[in-house]
């Protein structure tokens, strides 16, 4: 799979990762919501070991997909040419 995830992107994730990983193993979330933060928690250290996120496949958020800024062109939207100054 085409790695379509950056190293901040990732960080964040494990960040994610060991807070929820944390939460559930000090019992402070337990039941469902505890089992759900755990597997975000594994889903989330998955994608960023493999640094790619199936997901995106389907959203189209690949910070690959933006290669260039957008560029403007040289006409200024508004007509400064009869502009003297101030003084």
């Amino acid at each position: 799979m085409k790695q379509n995830m950056g190293t901040i992107d990732r960080v964040a994730r494990v960040a994610l990762a060991v807070g929820f990983a944390s939460v559930w193993f000090l019992h402070f979330v337990t039941g469902i919501a505890g089992i759900v933060l755990l597997t975000l928690a594994c889903v989330f250290l998955i994608t960023s070991v493999v640094g790619a996120c199936p997901c995106t496949i389907f959203l189209v958020l690949t910070a690959a997909a933006i290669k260039k800024p957008l560029s403007y062109s040289n006409k200024t939207l508004i007509d400064n040419s009869h502009y003297q100054g101030c003084c």
